[in-house]
């Protein structure tokens, strides 16, 4: 192992681990304001105001720099997927056996707060508003347990961060351009394609002003990695489909058909 990679372990190890409210505290805001927006809309809100407005560390001698949390070694708070064990822990989180998190008394304050919006408006409410008695029972028995899905975020709906590396975050915005302009539905506005494609396009750097001039605490300069434009006339973009399954189909197949593809997207 060389100094640098001891030093970063070393400074990780020593750091005590902490809850921090920054992520609960934006989530919550940016969907009270927006109730009125389709979830994905309103998810895209969210990451948007959370890369403006989180904190920004950068420690010694690291080369790749950014975290969910306002410091090293603490746990960011995501009350969009569930916030029961939130309630049943929170009061004793930093007395926990395993995985303990400090936290002061105003900070499990403000986190009941924040949490208490979010009771019927979870990923878990909803999963189990879903449930039919058979399924609920299952559940229930702890035989086969959903807890774990219905909780938290899981790896095969993250985003292809292959192709986000491969165009730069500028290029992925050029890709999700061009995929909303091939879009040909009598109902573009309304349909679930142009929330997801709108969700992308809120997200991107492009449409936040000053992105590139974001500065973190010591003043040294973000820059989007890459922003590479796609090639306009290339044939086939990184782990796209090609141009041909899409563009040559008749428009009341693309209707049925856009969805699917879309879902590439995030995969």
């Amino acid at each position: 192992m060389t100094s640098r990679l001891d030093h970063l372990k070393n400074s990780i190890l020593s750091a005590e681990p902490r809850l921090c409210i920054e992520r609960a505290r934006i989530y919550t805001r940016v969907y009270q304001e927006n109730e009125h927006l389709p979830i994905v809309r309103k998810r895209a809100l969210a990451l948007r105001k959370t890369l403006e407005e989180s904190g920004i560390y950068i420690n010694d001698e690291e080369l790749i720099v950014g975290n969910t949390a306002s410091r090293a070694r603490s746990a960011a708070i995501f009350p969009e997927y569930a916030v029961n064990w939130l309630f049943k822990e929170i009061d004793s989180i930093d007395d926990r056996p395993a995985e303990s998190y400090a936290a002061t008394d105003e900070m499990k304050a403000e986190i009941k707060d924040l949490c208490a919006w979010w009771k019927s408006r979870t990923l878990q409410d909803r999963a189990m508003e879903n449930f039919d008695p058979v399924l609920k029972a299952i559940n229930e028995s702890g035989i086969v347990h959903a807890e774990g899905n219905m909780t938290a975020g899981d790896g095969h709906i993250a985003a292809n961060m292959r192709r986000v590396l491969d165009l730069g975050i500028g290029g992925y915005a050029t890709y999700v351009k061009s995929k909303n302009d091939a879009l040909d539905l009598p109902f573009t506005k309304t349909s679930r394609n142009d929330n997801s494609t709108s969700a992308c396009s809120t997200s991107s750097p492009d449409s936040r002003p000053g992105f590139a001039d974001t500065k973190p605490s010591h003043g040294t300069r973000l820059q989007p990695a890459g922003n590479r434009a796609a090639k306009p006339n290339s044939k086939r973009l990184p782990g796209t489909a090609r141009p041909s399954r899409i563009r040559h189909r008749p428009a009341s197949e693309r209707h049925y058909n856009s969805l699917a593809s879309y879902s590439s997207l995030f995969r």
